[in-house]
C-alpha cells in the first residue's frame, strides 16, 4: 500500500470513528461491532447482561444457556476482531458465567492479564437470597506481549 492509500485509509477510518467518539450508543452490540473498522479500537469495556432476568425495555435477559452464551461468543470475536494489536479488553461478569466467559475470551484469541475482584457497597436488596456484593473484572490484552497499559494514568 502506497503512503497516500495509507494515509487515505487513516483518515476513511478516523472519519468513520467519530460518530462513536464520547458517546454512548444503545444498540445490538454484535451488528454495531462489525460497523467498526477492523483493528481500530485501543480499548474496549463490556459489562453485559447477566442472564438473570433482569427487566430491560428491548432486550431479552433469561435465555437459554447456550443462546446466551453463542450471543457472547459472536460479541466477543466482534470486540477481538474491533481492537488494535497492542489493545486490551475489560469484562465485568458475575459469578455464574465467569468460567465459561473466560473460556469463550480464550477462544476468540484474547490472552488473560488479571482477574479482579470488585467488591462493592451499593446495590439492590434481594428479600428472597443472600445479594452479590462483587463483580469479576476480567483483563485481556490481544498480544501477549505488546500491549498498552498507562499505570500512571
Amino acid at each position: 500500500m502506497s503512503s497516500k492509500a495509507f494515509e487515505q485509509a487513516v483518515k476513511d477510518r478516523d472519519r468513520h470513528l467519530r460518530k462513536y467518539l464520547n458517546k454512548y450508543t444503545a444498540g445490538d452490540s454484535v451488528k454495531m461491532l462489525q460497523e467498526l473498522p477492523p483493528g481500530s479500537v485501543d480499548l474496549a469495556a463490556f459489562d453485559p447482561p447477566y442472564n438473570i432476568g433482569q427487566k430491560y425495555d428491548y432486550y431479552n435477559d433469561k435465555r437459554a444457556k447456550d443462546e446466551y452464551l453463542d450471543w457472547a461468543r459472536k460479541w466477543l470475536h466482534g470486540v477481538y476482531r474491533a481492537l488494535t494489536m497492542t489493545g486490551s479488553f475489560w469484562l465485568v461478569i458475575n459469578d455464574e458465567l465467569v468460567s465459561e466467559m473466560d473460556v469463550l475470551a480464550k477462544q476468540a484469541g484474547f490472552y488473560k492479564r488479571s482477574h479482579v475482584i470488585w467488591y462493592y457497597t451499593f446495590g439492590q436488596n434481594s428479600p428472597k437470597k443472600l445479594t452479590p456484593s462483587h463483580a469479576h473484572l476480567l483483563y485481556y490484552v490481544v498480544n501477549r506481549d505488546k500491549f498498552t497499559f498507562n499505570v500512571d494514568k
